[in-house]
């Protein structure tokens, strides 16, 4: 994990391309004229030339994009926690589109985006940042809110002659563009080239729309409409402490007296109900703070620390956290010490079976770690986060051949995900078997929506020498199947 260090031309930009292609953005005030830059009002364009299809092609490429450049925070249970939430919230909107994915970011900074086809990434900092599980879901539900009222449609037209390639690049470096002066100057050059005809931010109706919206979203979904008007008032009272550097969320995002007055009405006239804050919430704030932590051992005393002095929002995630920050440490007996009350109090829970796992096979218990595995298997059979973590340890243990036969057998129970193929590829790859590993690498390529690099893997897997009657009619069957969808795909420019 780490955090983003931004150059001002790598801020230049994020802020002049974020409003073509992210819905999030609200570009601060003057920024057009600070840059001499004419940014003419091109209307309600509508989606005319923008298709759902084409719209979740090009933010699945964006996000492809992002995991190359080891961008996506890829914490099994952090991420299955924020997609949880993000569905929850979908699945209480009235949008009949349903095709969502929720992603953490690896970037300490305090930022949320939404990109085209319902991809909404959120930084680890942000989450931090959160003081409850309703100001986080409040995030979430404003930029779900972006996508279900389509605010990028207009700016995406502005820029259709852009291919899906490029403009999937283009959209990672908006997002990296910290990490990179290089990127940053490219992105910003790329952008004033032709700034004469794209409408380059979001009006303040978008941004008080996704705010109605949201409020509405997340009193349906059972958290506190008010939690979107309290996280703003804090960030508002926080820029005095950030001067010039501000987060980006605060950028794409400007929090006036006025915005945060609203909210507020806007919450007070939902209907009253008992808001109940979910422990995983807590637990996943503790378990990104250990993740995002340079050094162990300073991590260890402050969880130490905030236990003694009663400074945490829930007691048993500080306890979570200071475990899992001696499991870094390399303490795993004061480790599984830590955790043994959490057990007794809660034994179903996945979270503290996981870290309970780690802090074994840390220990060198790797025949426990596996058991504690299988037991959890028991009560959760197939539970993504659990059959990723047992497979893991199965491998690390050097038992690839175990490894495989579970995650087959998990194939055949429970919905295929990108992560258990690529496991899968590992563990066939460890145990010798090269062509099923090329199989499988295609499986996880296809998972990922990269059709032409699954289709690639299977050519070369075809070449092999020896091939089983069973893994050449597999090979050919996909192969037929791969490439009729890559044909029935339109034609980018660059792609």
């Amino acid at each position: 994990m780490n955090a983003t260090a931004q150059t001002p031309i790598a801020r230049l930009g994020q802020w002049l391309i974020l409003g073509l292609f992210l819905a999030t953005t609200t570009l601060m005030p003057g920024l057009a004229a600070a840059q001499g830059v004419d940014l003419p009002n091109i209307g309600d364009s509508g989606a005319s030339d923008s298709t759902p299809e084409h719209e979740h092609r090009l933010g699945q490429a964006a996000l492809n994009s992002l995991r190359r450049q080891h961008a996506v925070l890829g914490d099994p249970l952090v991420e299955s926690y924020v997609q949880n939430l993000g569905y929850s919230l979908v699945s209480a909107s009235d949008t009949q589109e349903r095709q969502f994915h929720f992603f953490v970011v690896d970037d300490s900074g305090i930022n949320a985006f939404a990109m085209p086809g319902g991809y909404i990434g959120v930084n680890y900092g942000l989450i931090l940042d959160t003081q409850s599980e309703s100001e986080l879901a409040a995030v979430m539900a404003h930029e779900i809110s972006h996508v279900t009222q389509r605010h990028y449609a207009r700016t995406y037209e502005a820029h259709k002659g852009a291919g899906l390639a490029t403009t999937a690049a283009l959209i990672a470096a908006i997002i990296l563009g910290g990490k990179s002066d290089q990127a940053g100057q490219a992105a910003a050059a790329s952008i004033a080239a032709g700034s004469a005809q794209s409408q380059l931010n979001f009006t303040r109706s978008n941004e008080k729309e996704a705010d109605r919206m949201g409020i509405k979203l997340l009193a349906k979904a059972g958290f506190d409409p008010q939690a979107m008007a309290d996280f703003f008032q804090r960030m508002q009272q926080s820029t005095r402490l950030y001067g010039a550097e501000l987060p980006e969320f605060l950028r794409t995002h400007p929090v006036t007296t006025a915005r945060i007055a609203d909210a507020r009405n806007r919450a007070a006239q939902m209907p009253h109900h008992q808001v109940h804050e979910h422990k995983a919430y807590f637990l996943v704030r503790a378990r990104l703070r250990v993740l995002g932590s340079n050094d162990a051992q300073d991590a260890v005393t402050q969880f130490k620390k905030d236990l003694a002095s009663g400074s945490y929002l829930d007691e048993d995630a500080e306890r979570y956290g200071y475990a899992l920050a001696l499991t870094k440490a390399g303490d795993y007996a004061k480790a599984l010490a830590e955790l043994k009350p959490l057990l007794a109090k809660a034994p179903e829970r996945i979270a503290y079976r996981v870290a309970q796992a780690q802090a074994q096979a840390g220990a060198g218990h790797t025949d426990q770690a596996l058991e504690t595995y299988r037991q959890a298997l028991k009560l959760n059979p197939y539970n993504p986060v659990l059959s990723h973590y047992y497979a893991t340890t199965l491998l690390q243990a050097n038992q690839p051949k175990q490894a495989s036969k579970y995650l087959h057998e998990y194939l055949q129970n429970a919905s295929p995900t990108a992560g258990i193929y690529r496991l899968l590829a590992r563990a066939e790859g460890q145990a010798g078997d090269n062509v099923d590993s090329q199989i499988a690498m295609a499986e996880y390529y296809h998972a990922r929506g990269e059709l032409h690099e699954a289709i690639r893997q299977l050519h070369a897997a075809r070449r092999a020498k020896h091939l089983t009657f069973y893994q050449s009619s597999r090979i050919d069957a996909r192969l037929k199947e791969f490439e009729n969808q890559a044909a029935a795909l339109p034609k980018d420019s660059d792609h």
